[in-house]
């Protein structure tokens, strides 16, 4: 609790300089958000040249949009709507299928074989997690990928926990059904 409000105080403190013209802020609030909001534009719309176009499009939505930022969430939490909506927006756009990028797993082990295997695993589970209907999509790449806890996908998709936890533990029925034995 009083880490969080901490947090609000210093992103009180980092919009009112903002706002003030400060440019060291907005390249600290740049800087503080950009791998956040490039590593969920990549991961929605799987195309690293769209990203940096997303991203880049969102800080200047976020510029726009700033004196309106009333602090009642995470100035994060706040950021991350505005790339959801900007990547949701780009998608619709585009009528692009989004393939969902995961971290690439090294290989680690001494064997060809080993690595291909993993590969191809990382792959079927790629292409089984763009496969899901995209209300199931959101949450497992805010949840999994992205590590956010099940209360703050619920406040940045603007739904009841509980509907997050069900739309996950559908997803998870989903995906093992794709997959079969991988997740097992």
């Amino acid at each position: 609790m009083l880490q969080e409000q901490g947090e609000n105080f210093v992103d009180a403190n980092l919009v009112a300089r903002c706002l003030e013209g400060d440019r060291e802020a907005l390249l600290e609030l740049i800087r503080a958000h950009e791998k956040m909001v490039y590593g969920i534009a990549y991961r929605i719309l799987g195309d690293p040249e769209e990203a940096r176009d997303a991203a880049q499009e969102v800080f200047l939505k976020v510029l726009e949009s700033l004196p309106y930022f009333r602090g009642e969430s995470k100035l994060s939490t706040w950021i991350y709507r505005i790339a959801l909506n900007e990547c949701t927006g780009r998608m619709k756009r585009s009528r692009m299928r989004a393939e969902v990028a995961l971290p690439e797993v090294p290989d680690s082990g001494p064997s060809v074989l080993e690595a291909m295997e993993e590969e191809e695993r990382n792959h079927l589970l790629r292409s089984a997690v763009a496969g899901l209907p995209k209300k199931y999509r959101r949450v497992v790449v805010l949840h999994y990928f992205e590590g956010l806890s099940y209360e703050e996908v619920a406040e940045l998709l603007l739904l009841p926990v509980g509907t997050v936890k069900a739309r996950l533990f559908r997803a998870r029925k989903m995906l093992r059904k794709k997959l079969g034995r991988l997740l097992r």
